[in-house]
């Protein structure tokens, strides 16, 4: 296994990977901007260097400074994270031109999987269905299962939860299938994610692969059991993965994002310093976050403060737990998506599964926290 690794992002996931590596007895070397000097991932890893200065373009983004930063600290790997660099095969050749393994798939199977056109007629090919009208290397019997992520604001998601209301079990081995028709004729190696429109017959669409980590994994890790993230180093240092074949899944999974945006100005980045900062505790409860008191949510980079994710042995059971978790939450100084996330969460629509990417757009005059 790697000795050290480069987490080249920041926040959430930085945190997030950095545990795992320190689990495994990997050493962590974080990066930073200026505007994250002194963040909770920086502590957390056991050496940090700066890359630039706030501007993405000049720090998180900056090619030359993450692969130097890798040589300079002497590791063996870079885990992109998700965001900024994580798709980006110039990314990839860039570490493996310095002798770093990168924790994903290659530079090959990314243009593949990130030229849309070009991966929808490979695709097409071994009969992944797409959308009406549109044109344009791995065993994956080692599938996760899929995640419903449909309520969303801005094209963006809100709450994601696994397994999907709207899946009848013939359904999701169509969809399984598919998806591993897939990663075979795309040589796809390491952890990624297909994404899929489901219509209102049941009919289903690939719309796009998603090559990396994502942010709603933790919904898949609870419901199967599996690290997404102690997988994808395993994988990338040519080990063998712990599980084989089609994870076994277990009750029901929802994760909310907790943004600092605020719900009744449509969503408007919020950020700020954060004063008092209390996560939900108890069984069943999951939060992963970058945040304490006193942290500053800079305006350079997303919104995301904290994934709230619950587990339960049911859905139903699930929701209540996310719901009382959501009331435990204490966030001061900066508005969040919190509010909203548990107005929905109480609707009919939520429980019944009857929902849509069009939800919020159709029910948010309902919802409390978003009445203007």
């Amino acid at each position: 296994m790697f000795s050290r690794v480069l987490v080249a992002n920041r926040g959430e996931v930085a945190v997030r990977v950095i545990r795992a590596l320190h689990e495994l007895g990997i050493e962590a070397v974080a990066v930073y901007s200026t505007a994250d000097r002194g963040a909770l991932h920086t502590r957390l890893a056991d050496r940090a260097i700066c890359v630039g200065p706030p501007a993405a373009a000049d720090s998180y983004l900056n090619i030359a400074s993450l692969v130097g930063a890798a040589e300079t600290t002497g590791c063996d790997a870079v885990h992109p994270g998700w965001g900024f660099l994580a798709e980006s095969s110039a990314f990839v050749r860039a570490c493996v031109d310095n002798d770093l393994v990168f924790v994903g798939p290659s530079a090959e199977t990314m243009e593949r999987a990130g030229d849309k056109a070009l991966a929808k007629e490979e695709l097409a090919r071994v009969g992944v269905p797409l959308v009406p009208g549109t044109e344009g290397r791995t065993t994956l019997a080692e599938t996760l299962g899929e995640r419903e992520c449909s309520i969303q604001r801005r094209h963006q998601k809100l709450i994601e939860e696994s397994p999907s209301p709207a899946l009848d079990p013939e359904t999701r081995e169509a969809m399984e299938a598919t998806a591993e028709r897939a990663c075979r004729a795309l040589e796809y190696t390491n952890a990624g994610t297909f994404e899929f429109l489901l219509d209102p017959s049941g009919a289903f669409y690939f719309i796009e692969l998603n090559a990396r980590l994502q942010v709603e994994h933790p919904v898949s890790e609870l419901v199967t059991g599996i690290d997404i993230v102690r997988e994808q180093l395993r994988v990338a240092d040519g080990e063998k993965l712990s599980v084989t074949g089609r994870a076994e899944r277990q009750g029901h999974a929802i994760e909310i994002r907790i943004n600092a945006e605020d719900p009744k100005r449509n969503f408007l980045p919020t950020p700020g310093k954060i004063e008092r900062f209390r996560p939900p505790l108890g069984p069943g409860v999951r939060v992963d976050t970058h945040v304490e008191d006193g942290s500053v949510i800079p305006p350079n980079y997303d919104s995301l403060l904290a994934k709230l994710v619950v587990w339960d042995s049911d859905r139903p059971s699930a929701i209540d737990r996310a719901v009382r978790a959501l009331g435990e939450l204490e966030v001061v100084g900066v508005p969040t998506t919190a509010a909203a996330a548990r107005d929905i969460l109480r609707t009919e629509e939520f429980a019944g599964g009857r929902y849509s990417t069009s939800f919020l757009e159709e029910a948010g005059s309902r919802l409390p926290a978003l009445a203007g």
